[in-house]
């Protein structure tokens, strides 16, 4: 939801936002798509680890291939939907260190896209104030999101390397 929120106050609502979420983590798109509703145009709720599947089901519905993707996901193998949705010339920005970037990078040349990629593990000037900022502004967005946290097992449903922490 933070980079959601973040790309509609960066973008406006010129530009599409569209979010692919794995169903593994999702029980109700209704309740989903009432919070995000604010944020994002289009929510799929796929099996993100079935790239090819997935990218069936979004294409049939989208227009074009996007020109950004911001892959979210901790979740080894949700490089390739990312990769698949991305348009050639495009940009993909990783938002988590569990994601193989290089695997990324070797599937985007075996089908011969030639994509900038970005792994957003650095600091940036002004970014702590920003993040504040913008938590204040959707406050109640984020306190709903945590009611359905709290509603759902979830916590439960993560993958084995995330149990022990």
């Amino acid at each position: 939801m933070l980079y959601a929120s973040a790309i509609r106050k960066a973008v406006g609502y010129d530009s599409r936002i569209v979010a692919v979420l794995d169903n593994k983590s999702i029980h109700t798109k209704a309740e989903v798509n009432k919070i995000l509703s604010s944020y994002i145009d289009e929510v799929y709720i796929l099996d993100i680890l079935t790239p090819l599947k997935s990218f069936e089901v979004i294409e049939k519905k989208e227009k074009e291939l996007f020109d950004i993707s911001i892959n979210c996901a901790d979740l080894l193998g949700a490089e390739a939907i990312s990769v698949l949705l991305t348009k050639n010339q495009g940009c993909i920005f990783f938002t988590n260190l569990i994601n193989n970037y290089n695997l990324a990078i070797l599937f985007a040349e075996s089908l011969g896209k030639e994509l900038k990629t970005y792994s957003l593990d650095e600091y940036t000037n002004d970014y702590a104030q920003f993040t504040i900022e913008l938590i204040r502004e959707i406050k109640d967005d984020l306190d709903n999101l945590d009611l359905i946290y709290e509603k759902y097992p979830i916590v439960n449903k993560l993958p084995l390397q995330h149990a022990n922490y």
